[in-house]
């Protein structure tokens, strides 16, 4: 069983379970991470990882904001966070954080990609070809 007051450890078993696609129970056990260690940013974000997959972009949001005050450069998060926010159709803030994103990991193609989708629903398609263009050049697969 986990011990109860290593916070690595119930982050760990969060991150099995979203594999598995049992979010209810990752965030159980990313709660019990964060009871032991609230600035643990992985917990934190794996937490709002769990909270999108299961459609509550909201909770998830404030997840990702936790992780972010802990550790502001994380690509991975700044992405996830303009993912939910394009999910709750937050375009223009979506674009904020795809763009934070892309300038932490130049290299991130899914975010470039994402940015460009961004782009095109706000009627910005030359920006958004280079966006995609970008995305392609790094190898984005869907």
């Amino acid at each position: 069983d986990t011990d109860p007051n290593n916070a690595d450890a119930w982050s760990g078993k969060g991150r099995a379970l979203v594999q598995l696609d049992r979010y209810e129970e990752a965030i159980t056990s990313f709660d019990k991470a964060l009871d032991t260690d609230p600035n643990d940013a992985n917990a934190w974000s794996g937490k709002g990882f769990a909270l999108c997959r299961l459609k509550k972009y909201e909770e998830g949001i404030t997840s990702y904001d936790k992780a972010l005050k802990i550790d502001p450069d994380n690509a991975e998060v700044l992405h996830n966070e303009g993912h939910a926010l394009r999910e709750l159709g937050k375009m223009k803030q979506a674009l904020v954080y795809y763009d934070k994103a892309t300038k932490v990991d130049p290299k991130r193609s899914d975010a470039w990609h994402d940015r460009g989708l961004v782009l095109d629903s706000l009627g910005l398609s030359k920006e958004a070809k280079k966006s995609h263009d970008r995305a392609d050049e790094l190898g984005y697969r869907d």
